[in-house]
Formats: C-alpha cells, sequence, structure tokens
C-alpha cells in the first residue's frame, strides 16, 4: 500500500479549512468546487469570497437624498440672503436631518428676524422644543401662536397635550387629548392617550381605549399600520409598564 506523503496532506488542510468555512457560513456552495485544488483553490476563494463579503456603505434611500439636498439647498438661499424665508427653510430641512443646534439657531434666528408672530415660526420652533422636552420654551410659543387666534388642528393640540403633560399639567393635558382626539389624526392622539391615562392610574379607562385601539390596528390593511405602529407600541408599552393588561 501506497503512503500519502505527508506534504500532501499539508496541501489539503486549506482545502479542508476552506470547505469548513463555506459550510458553517451557509455560503454558496459553489465554492466547494475551488477548494479541491490545493494550495490555489484556497487562495482564489480566500480573495474573491471572503474579501469580497467584506461591510459596503449602504446605498442612501431616495427620501434620505432628499432631505440631503433640501438641506443644502436652504443653507446655501440662507447664506447668500438671511431673510425670514429662508431662515424657515433651512430650519425645516435641518429638523428633518436631526440636525437639532442648526434647526434650533435658524428658527431662533427666524423668531427675531420678523418672525415673531409667524405662525409657521411659532409652531416650527415649538414643537423642536417639544421633542427635545424644552417644555416651558414650547409653551411659551404656543401661548403665543394661541393668541393669535388661528384654527387649532389635531397636531397642534397633541403638542399643547405633550407639553402640558410634560409641565405635570394633568388637567390641562387631559383636555388637549381629548380636543385631538375629536379633530384629524385620532388614531395618533388616541394611543398617547393611553399612555397618558395608564401613567396617572385611569387603568380601567386605558384598558378600554387601548383595547378598542388594538382591534382598529388589527383591521387595518397591512399597508395602513405601518405609519401607526409607532404610536400603537407607545401606547402597549405604557400598558405593559403600568399594569394595565
Amino acid at each position: 500500500m501506497t503512503e500519502i506523503a505527508p506534504w500532501v496532506i499539508a496541501a489539503y488542510v486549506p482545502s479542508l479549512l476552506c470547505a469548513a468555512h463555506i459550510l458553517t457560513n451557509r455560503i454558496r456552495r459553489i465554492w466547494l468546487v475551488a477548494c479541491l485544488a490545493p494550495i490555489i483553490g484556497p487562495a482564489i476563494y480566500l480573495v474573491l469570497a471572503i474579501l469580497d463579503r467584506r461591510p459596503r456603505a449602504r446605498p442612501v434611500p431616495e427620501a434620505g437624498l432628499r432631505y440631503i439636498r433640501d438641506y443644502k439647498e436652504a443653507q446655501e438661499a440662507r447664506a447668500k440672503l438671511p431673510s425670514l424665508q429662508n431662515h424657515i427653510a433651512f430650519a425645516q430641512a435641518a429638523a428633518e436631518l436631526n440636525f437639532r443646534e442648526e434647526s434650533e439657531g435658524a428658527w431662533r434666528a427666524a423668531l427675531n428676524g420678523g418672525g415673531a408672530n409667524n405662525p409657521i415660526v411659532l409652531l416650527g420652533y415649538a414643537q423642536l422644543l417639544t421633542q427635545h422636552r424644552q417644555y416651558v420654551e414650547a409653551l411659551a410659543l404656543l401661548e403665543t401662536w394661541q393668541s393669535l387666534g388661528e384654527s387649532e388642528t389635531g397636531a397642534i393640540a397633541l403638542m399643547f397635550a405633550r407639553v402640558y403633560k410634560g409641565l405635570s399639567r394633568h388637567a390641562d393635558a387631559d383636555a388637549a387629548f381629548r380636543r385631538a382626539i375629536a379633530k384629524e389624526s385620532p388614531f395618533k392622539a388616541r394611543a398617547h392617550y393611553v399612555a397618558f391615562l395608564a401613567e396617572h392610574g385611569r387603568t380601567d379607562e386605558a384598558r378600554e381605549l387601548f383595547s378598542a385601539l388594538h382591534q382598529e390596528f388589527m383591521d387595518m390593511p397591512k399597508d395602513a399600520r405601518l405609519p401607526v405602529d409607532y404610536h400603537l407600541s407607545v401606547a402597549r408599552r405604557a400598558v405593559a409598564k403600568h399594569g394595565v393588561i
């Protein structure tokens, strides 16, 4: 019987290691063919298969590209002409990219540059402050907006509710939540109202409203669920945390 030279065995060790890597990492089985050739096969596999699997930068979604483009255009326009309209456009574009400091600076410039009684400035700046829990400053802007006699939408009522809640003005928050529910975007408003009720021990009300909300969500077509899924999750976390269900 002919003995196999040790160097032959050693030559196939890299092939065996490559085969094991392919099988354990669920790489396409076609690469097993490359492992049949000692030394050369594993070398080819190393270069073409393993190195080719290194992380790549993910393409930016089209919506993200649009936000970036809007931001750059607004930035250039504001640099050329720091008008009220350009401050507003830049503040909105920066907010879309979550550039808080830049957005806040632009809103402040708009407020001080002729926008003290501009509803867009007051609401836009208040929304940014509300998102970052600066409730005292946000309420001052909302009250100024309120003094203008503008019509309140569901989104604005919900902003009032969030601010009042953050300031522990529970009765005012409750009234604002109810106004928001009576207007547009009722699902979002009701979901956040559930969280408010659960946090303040109004267990029966929270349970009843959450059950109705969850059933409404389940009856929605699947493509209609995505826009409201986050808001339902807010309610779900609150009822679980406070032992409502």
